[in-house]
């Protein structure tokens, strides 16, 4: 039985409903005492200017539009579960680097694995646009006479991964994956099958089609090499301390789609050959 970190979803929730409506925090509980009208000179009522009209609230003091505290928890944790590891963050960690209250990451989320499972559903179309380019692929190494289509296999696979690397807007999410995809907790699970699990399949079923000759035992040995050289470039930070000033660009990203596939190559073909040498 997997344990939840408990989190008090009611212990802010009424506080966060003052604010939403306007009224600084504290004030809800103050009872105000009847207004008294005014007379103007002629003799006709005048209105009380309202207080919050004369003396309005700091920008600071508004709260935050619900949709940005929820994109500031989902950042926080999808940086914080890269670097640390799901087990060795805590869900008051997650709020205090999103500077929002507790209780909004049980109120948004439930609890860590469904915020675990949010991040992965958040860059989904990421997992969609490289699931298309590995379709595209497929279709084009299954042509006749193709004359590189394992090349077109990889470069559709590496390309989009790394493109998440190097965007300051996915390059946590990299991380992330490249760390789940080493030794994936068992939480991970979940999020792990319903948006990771496809795009190796997809991968797999491009790869038979550059190498038909290939057995099955052959063709997942190649999807071991991909993923291995690719979860390195991914989680490449420590490389990044060892070697200051070398850390992989744009450049990397070819050079390693030629280093999978030339790898690949070379492993297959002595089982290639092994048939016409019996003979």
């Amino acid at each position: 039985m997997v344990l939840r970190e408990p989190i008090g979803v009611a212990a802010d929730l009424g506080h966060v409903g003052r604010r939403w409506h306007g009224v600084p925090a504290g004030m809800a509980s103050r009872s105000v005492a009847p207004s008294r009208r005014t007379v103007s000179p002629r003799g006709a009522p005048a209105r009380r200017p309202h207080p919050f009209r004369l003396m309005p609230l700091p920008r600071s003091s508004f709260p935050t539009p619900r949709n940005d505290r929820q994109q500031a928890i989902l950042h926080a944790a999808e940086r914080l579960f890269a670097q640390r590891g799901f087990h060795a963050v805590t869900v008051r960690q997650i709020a205090e680097a999103a500077e929002v209250p507790l209780a909004l990451v049980g109120y948004y989320f439930a609890h860590k694995e469904g915020l675990f499972r949010a991040i992965f559903a958040h860059h989904g179309p990421l997992h969609h646009e490289a699931m298309r380019a590995l379709e595209d692929a497929r279709r084009a190494a299954a042509l006749p006479g193709e004359p590189d289509g394992l090349r077109r296999v990889v470069e559709a696979f590496v390309l989009p991964l790394l493109r998440w690397r190097h965007h300051s807007a996915s390059q946590h999410y990299a991380q992330l994956l490249a760390r789940e995809l080493a030794q994936a907790a068992p939480e991970a699970e979940p999020a792990l099958q319903e948006h990771v699990d496809p795009l190796l399949q997809r991968l797999f079923d491009a790869l038979q089609a550059a190498l038909p000759r290939a057995s099955r035992h052959d063709l997942a040995d190649a999807l071991r090499f991909a993923l291995g050289a690719v979860q390195a470039h991914l989680a490449e930070h420590r490389l990044d301390r060892l070697v200051a000033g070398t850390r992989a660009g744009p450049a990397s990203a070819q050079r390693l789609s030629e280093f999978i596939a030339n790898g690949i190559r070379a492993v297959l073909a002595p089982a290639r050959a092994q048939p016409a040498e019996r003979a």
